[in-house]
């Protein structure tokens, strides 16, 4: 998204270069969230060393500075984050259940289905618990589609 034709799109000057949607603003491809503090989760596969993943550990941080509640949902075959995050981190096995830590042992063959299922089973259970939860992986927006019932997000 060009925010110069965002702006002239919603008649904004466009020396402001901010864009106020539903009360949300957007400003060069950063989203702030409003004053009030927001309880987020993101659901992601796994942790690795992967530009998305650093992205949304930036992102994590910056909401958790801003007074933001910020939580990680991951399977719990992966490794331990790579990119500093300050964000809880819910770990979850097959069935979607809290489970504790990253399992120590564990292929990296694991189906993503299974991985898909398991967030699943939590988001349907555990969903409401959040303000909002932001898919960020087309794996992870079938799940929050399917069992979220709170303000869902793509990013």
């Amino acid at each position: 998204m060009d925010i110069n034709n965002e702006l002239k799109r919603f008649n904004l000057r466009p020396e402001n270069k901010s864009l106020n949607v539903n009360g949300q603003i957007f400003v060069k491809g950063v989203i702030h969230l409003s004053s009030q503090k927001i309880n987020i989760l993101i659901p992601i596969y796994a942790f690795g060393r992967t530009g998305g993943i650093k992205v949304l550990s930036q992102l994590s941080n910056y909401w958790i500075k801003e007074g933001h509640q910020v939580s990680f949902l991951v399977f719990r075959e992966s490794q331990n984050p790579y990119f500093p995050v300050n964000a809880n981190i819910i770990w979850i096995n097959e069935k979607g259940e809290e489970a504790e830590g990253p399992a120590l042992n564990f292929s990296l063959k694991n189906s993503g289905y299974k991985r898909m299922i398991a967030l699943y089973k939590y988001l349907k259970k555990n969903s409401k618990n959040y303000d909002v939860v932001l898919a960020n992986y087309n794996l992870t927006a079938w799940p929050v589609w399917l069992g979220s019932k709170t303000n869902n997000f793509y990013y």
